[in-house]
């Protein structure tokens, strides 16, 4: 049972601390409310601080007042979020939307300004601040049980060398790798069955092309698919990987120097559509980049360029997405990609 520390002003407060409550109950976790602490042989602000550092969560609603100023000349919720900063405990905030004092509203921007905390949204009534802490607690409850990354990082590592024998490509390489958070099983047997529907999905989202088909992949720990440019394998532990071309083919020799940002956007976008979680993992990579540019292909023939000779030859990403989202996973998308442009350049 995790001990969540609601924090907040008291005082004209009561039916959104009662709705925390609520939610923190609703959950099978322990809340921690000043309400309660009891007689203690010390300041108050001392007792909230000593119960945030020895809480699991710190819980933080915000709403009009600024509320009780202490010695320091911060008031106690502040003093509070501050504690659980340097704790660093998972930090769950919710704002009212409303006007706020001066000092409250200095405050909210001290929140929202703040990166390493887990969660942040906005709330209007108890019933939806209620439904948003019940939300938010199950999202990090998943996040607290998802591998870490160095670990998804070595099981991506082992994917890849599974299968890059098997792979129709070998430089450049764009490489793309979903575990869904928390992990699960896929019955890789069971999935043969399903490779002419997974092939059509991704034809029809412009990640393989109808016309070339595909050789199915019956492997000890993957099973997928397999075409002139691209492998998709779906391993066992839940793991999804496509090894893919970044290169747009054309006739013109000098084509094949250029990896467009447009043509890594769509394939990334077209693999997401593989994922079925409300969690993940995501890798993408971009190796044997020994001569390409990440760079749109310019109209008309190429005759002539400047290639790349020295640099770095692959980089890649990974992040956590929880909760998972299309519009998440694309944003991350863009950030990679102008990452990617930066590396990759002449």
């Amino acid at each position: 049972m995790r001990k969540v520390f609601i924090s907040s002003v008291v005082t004209g407060f009561e039916a959104y601390r009662a709705a925390a409550r609520k939610a923190v109950d609703l959950m099978g976790d322990k809340p921690v409310m000043c309400e309660e602490f009891g007689a203690r042989p010390y300041a108050s602000e001392v007792a909230c601080i000593s119960e945030v550092e020895s809480s699991d969560i710190y819980l933080l609603i915000m709403g009009e007042e600024y509320g009780y100023v202490g010695p320091s000349g911060e008031s106690i919720t502040q003093m509070e979020f501050r504690a659980a900063k340097t704790s660093g405990k998972p930090i769950l905030a919710f704002i009212q939307n409303c006007p706020m004092e001066n000092q409250q509203d200095a405050f909210r921007k001290e929140v929202e300004n703040f990166t390493g905390g887990f969660f942040r949204d906005t709330f209007k009534t108890p019933e939806e601040l209620k439904d948003k802490i019940v939300k938010s607690l199950r999202q990090l409850n998943q996040a607290q049980q998802a591998v870490t990354e160095d670990e998804y990082k070595d099981k991506v590592d082992r994917a890849m060398s599974s299968i890059i024998g098997y792979s129709s490509r070998r430089d450049p390489l764009l490489s793309l790798a979903y575990m869904p958070q928390p992990m699960r099983e896929f019955d890789i047997v069971g999935i043969e069955a399903s490779l002419d529907s997974v092939f059509t999905n991704l034809c029809a989202k412009g990640v393989l092309l109808m016309r070339e088909g595909y050789e199915p992949q019956f492997h000890r720990d993957w099973t997928g698919l397999k075409t002139r440019d691209a492998t998709v394998a779906f391993f066992s532990d839940s793991m999804i990987v496509l090894l893919l071309t970044p290169i747009e083919r054309r006739n013109d020799y000098f084509s094949g120097s250029f990896a467009p940002p447009s043509r890594i956007k769509s394939l990334a976008a077209g693999a997401f559509s593989l994922v079925e979680a409300s969690g993940c993992w995501a890798h993408v990579k971009l190796s044997g980049m020994d001569h390409v540019m990440v760079k749109e292909l310019p109209e008309g023939k190429v005759t002539s360029i400047t290639m790349r000779m020295n640099g770095d030859t692959e980089a890649g990403f990974n992040k956590l997405f929880i909760p998972l989202t299309s519009a998440a996973y694309g944003s991350w998308v863009d950030q990679c990609v102008k990452r990617f442009q930066r590396i990759f350049t002449n």
